[in-house]
């Protein structure tokens, strides 16, 4: 992206402040950002460090689990979401949760062209296999869920697609730092 995906400001909104206002507004807590930056979060956001720098989004789905894990003892199973959702809304965290019946392992967006594995609920014993996963070396969120029973929401694409490049952020008003590098 050449910026920090996190706290680029699109239409007006920080991404990751974006994320953080979707599970609030689904009524999700508490709520963990993995590599994030501190800066002015309120007191019901938790900030952790990933495990391991550089090593992906496995590493800070890892990070955050575990730390829910310990404040939290026995959880049924979280939210996960990537930083970089710039059409993320309250709706699609609470459609994702309320999709969770009891016969899946987790819930999946579909955008229409594939599951965003990074846009989804799992339960408890999916994340603890994740965090063993990603203990033993491996680094694919697609790769370490599959023989899961992931259920998929369809979801519209602009709600759930991730900013990867800064095409992908054609059509909305973006304030990119002054020392962006364009891709």
């Amino acid at each position: 992206m050449g910026a920090d995906k996190a706290s680029l400001v699109v239409d007006g909104v920080a991404m990751q402040d974006r994320v953080i206002q979707a599970v609030r507004a689904a009524g999700v807590l508490p709520i963990v950002v993995a590599g994030g930056s501190t800066r002015g979060h309120a007191p019901d956001v938790s900030v952790v460090a990933d495990e391991v720098v550089g090593q992906g989004p496995l590493a800070g789905v890892s990070a955050a689990w575990k730390h829910l894990r310990r404040g939290h003892g026995v959880l049924a199973g979280a939210v996960v979401l990537s930083c970089d959702l710039p059409g993320l809304d309250g709706d699609v965290v609470a459609r994702l949760v309320g999709r969770l019946g009891s016969t899946v392992d987790g819930v999946q967006a579909h955008d229409g062209e594939r599951p965003q594995p990074l846009v989804a609920v799992y339960r408890s014993h999916v994340l603890d296999h994740i965090v063993a996963s990603f203990d033993e070396g491996d680094r694919s969120l697609r790769k370490v869920v599959r023989g899961f029973a992931i259920s998929t929401l369809v979801a519209d694409r602009w709600a759930v697609s991730d900013a990867d490049t800064p095409a992908d952020l054609d059509g909305r008003s973006v304030e990119w730092p002054k020392n962006h590098i364009d891709r």
